[in-house]
């Protein structure tokens, strides 16, 4: 028996290196048939089974590393007949150190890419960095799974009219804004349905004291970046941010319409009001959600599917605590729900790999979009990370979290209500979830410049906007005009 060997390492580029090196299949004899047995004259045909991929494989990391040693990411070599090794990076360093391996021609085999837009990215398409995948693809037929991605998330992701990435497909809604109910139940008040009475609402959780602690301790809204990241998205589609908007015959990106400015003196009021942090702009990826599970803050942006974790972590807090997902609010520029691209980022083949291996690549990626690889991402084993309860899945979180982690290795499938809904949640909360899904579907506004290049946006953006950051929080903070901005 081949012995099995997973190191876990830290890298001196600052990312997290996870090697997980899984033993070879060895040869297969199928059973005889039933009802029958060869005869003595006959030759026993025995199946060998494929030796195992190779793939070398970089993610992004959105928590701590699990135990890559688990059974998990045995089990998972052994279904996919693959040797993974891979590169995992915390989020927040992830566009850094992969454009990093961009510049030094030192990728992997297979890249998820989050941004495959980014200048970056298409500079390095352009140059031949990544494998051009729509020669193999064809109709999809040889890969069923990826065919049930729809074509429109396909035509989303697709870089000067080709395949590059296989798009990881997501629901057609994603982010939204979480408020505690049990505040709002405390002060009297009613769930808000438009960005003034949303206001309203946040200067009381400020004011009020709302975890009735008697003390002025508590935010409205957690954000966090200069670029008011979690909240910016729902809430700028209430402004016309999304909203189509020329300049003469050119359509202006989003943050530079008057709907996008609308929403920077909406934010700039709450600064003043101190309703939100006024660390915000400094503030990473998550530590929104963490202000928000502690108490600190009463609403929070966050997926629609976010929910369920955010409220069972605000409950270790305040066991009485309830969470209330809104719906889109009403602004001055419509509904305040966009669009998303219907994907999160896609993977990509370096052009490093042998086009013989980029077929056995594909042959995993599609067995990756598969419901049983999905579930056994969400799920894990049975009997060791999840049980079943009248036949419905529960997790076992703790166990999730050191044995399978955050670290995505699949495509996954296409399902309208993938950011809506969460297996770890009641049936109830789901179904609750769902039709708040639904108001954002029908509501949403789709990103206009979806899809399209501009080349001179790819060479001169860094230059160009290199300051945006750092006006926009001056605006927000008070230390520059609107007109700064303009």
């Amino acid at each position: 028996m081949v012995q099995r060997k997973r190191v876990l390492a830290l890298s001196l580029a600052g990312s997290l290196s996870l090697s997980l090196l899984a033993g070879c299949g060895g040869n297969v004899t199928p059973s005889d048939s039933k009802g029958s047995s060869p005869s003595p004259a006959a030759t026993t045909v025995v199946a060998k089974q494929e030796e195992p991929v190779a793939i070398s494989f970089t993610t992004p990391l959105y928590n701590e590393p699990p135990n890559f040693q688990s059974d998990y990411y045995k089990e998972l070599d052994k279904r996919a007949n693959a040797k993974l090794t891979i590169k995992a990076i915390p989020v927040n360093a992830y566009k850094e150190q992969l454009n990093l391996a961009l510049s030094s021609n030192e990728l992997t085999d297979v890249v998820v890419n989050l941004e495959l837009f980014d200048p970056v990215t298409i500079g390095a398409v352009r140059q031949g960095a990544f494998h051009d995948l729509t020669p193999y693809l064809g109709d999809l037929k040889k890969y069923p799974n990826l065919g049930g991605i729809p074509k429109q998330i396909w035509d989303n992701s697709k870089i000067d009219g080709k395949v590059f990435a296989i798009p990881r497909p997501r629901g057609l809604t994603d982010q939204s804004l979480h408020i505690r109910k049990d505040w709002l139940d405390k002060l009297s008040l009613k769930a808000p349905s438009t960005v003034e009475e949303l206001r309203n609402v946040l200067k009381a959780f400020v004011e009020k004291d709302p975890d009735g602690n008697g003390k002025n301790d508590t935010y409205g809204l957690a954000v966090f970046g200069a670029a008011l990241n979690s909240a910016s998205a729902p809430l700028g589609s209430a402004f016309g941010a999304n909203k189509p908007t020329f300049e003469g015959d050119k359509l202006l990106i989003p943050w530079m319409t008057k709907g996008y400015r609308d929403m920077l003196e909406y934010f700039r009021g709450l600064y003043a009001d101190k309703i939100i942090t006024q660390e915000y702009s400094v503030q990473k990826f998550g530590q929104d959600t963490e202000m928000f599970q502690s108490g600190k803050a009463g609403v929070v942006g966050s997926s629609i599917n976010g929910a369920w974790d955010i409220w069972t972590n605000v409950k270790k807090t305040d066991p009485k605590a309830e969470i209330l997902t809104l719906p889109p609010l009403k602004g001055p520029g419509g509904d305040g729900s966009f669009l998303p691209s219907g994907y999160l980022g896609g993977i990509m083949i370096s052009s490093k790999v042998p086009k013989d291996k980029v077929e056995k690549i594909l042959k995993y990626l599609d067995q990756s979009a598969s419901k049983e690889f999905v579930d056994f991402e969400k799920y894990g084993i049975e009997g060791k990370h999840h049980t079943k309860e009248n036949g419905v899945p529960k997790v076992n979180d703790e166990m999730f979290k050191k044995e399978i982690g955050s670290a995505s290795l699949m495509v996954g499938l296409y399902d309208p209500y993938n950011k809506a809904l969460t297996a770890k949640a009641t049936p109830e909360f789901n179904e609750v979830q769902k039709k708040v899904s639904d108001q954002y579907a029908a509501k949403g506004v789709p990103n206009p410049i979806e899809g399209l290049i501009s080349d001179t946006n790819a060479k001169r953006s860094a230059d160009l906007f290199k300051d945006r950051n750092t006006v926009l929080t001056k605006v927000v903070v008070g230390q520059s005009t609107m007109e700064e901005w303009d």
